[in-house]
């Protein structure tokens, strides 16, 4: 009796740890709402601009509207500093501090898109030059990252980066997603004329991906705690 009382015990323990582990992480999953804030600082960004749904007759008039988000948010962050840790990255404060890197251009790129109709998701890159292991490369501190997002068109996802004019558009009009890249590999995709393919260097080389999450140190969004900012509804769409 007294063994099973105590294997009753340890299991309660480990089912009280793992509630509140998943409590926790449920607690730190990044909120993606748009606030009236967020609002109001994605129509300056955008010099009150929106996209009109009753002229948007085709692909290329939905990319036309991506591009002017994307440098739109280029044009309000056009240093490259990031927001301090534990502190909000939201529109406003991208647009008030007048500075930014990937991680906070692809958030308010995000929104500002989000708040136009479209469906986004964001994705964190990781290099596998120091590490094959793409497990390895996500979970190791110090491997060269980026931050950017996808954002779902008429044809299909595509990828658009927060620190150039890099979209994933082909010669021949052809969305591009992350996992067209990783596949085809970056040299092997014909890129539109426009595009800015000498600043993706990480792109260049093996990489691996992951969407929804938003950083591994827990630092960029609230309740700022050591657990990774994740957002669920798009992290689950790694599998």
């Amino acid at each position: 009796m007294r063994n099973k009382s105590k294997t009753r015990g340890i299991a309660l323990v480990i089912v009280g740890v793992l509630v509140l582990m998943v409590g926790l992480i449920l607690y730190s999953q990044v909120d993606n709402d748009i606030t009236v804030a967020d609002k109001e600082y994605i129509g300056k960004i955008l010099n009150n601009k929106s996209i009109d749904y009753q002229t948007i007759s085709s692909f290329q008039d939905e990319v036309n509207f991506i591009q002017y988000v994307q440098a739109s948010v280029l044009q309000a962050a056009p240093t490259n500093k990031g927001l301090s840790h534990g502190e909000p990255r939201e529109p406003q404060q991208l647009y008030e501090a007048g500075y930014g890197l990937c991680f906070d251009r692809s958030r308010v790129i995000e929104k500002a898109l989000r708040s136009n109709g479209f469906e986004t998701r964001h994705i964190s890159v990781f290099s596998l030059e120091k590490y094959n292991s793409p497990l390895k490369a996500i979970l190791v501190p110090g491997v060269r990252s980026h931050a950017l997002s996808e954002v779902k068109t008429s044809k299909g996802w595509m990828f658009v980066d927060s620190n150039s004019t890099l979209i994933g558009l082909t010669a021949d009009n052809q969305p591009v997603d992350m996992k067209r890249l990783k596949q085809e590999g970056f040299y092997n995709v014909k890129w539109i004329a426009s595009n800015d393919v000498h600043k993706r260097i990480i792109f260049q080389k093996p990489f691996t991906y992951v969407y929804g999450l938003y950083s591994r140190h827990g630092k960029f969004y609230p309740p700022f705690t050591p657990v990774p900012d994740i957002y669920w509804p798009e992290l689950v769409q790694n599998f």
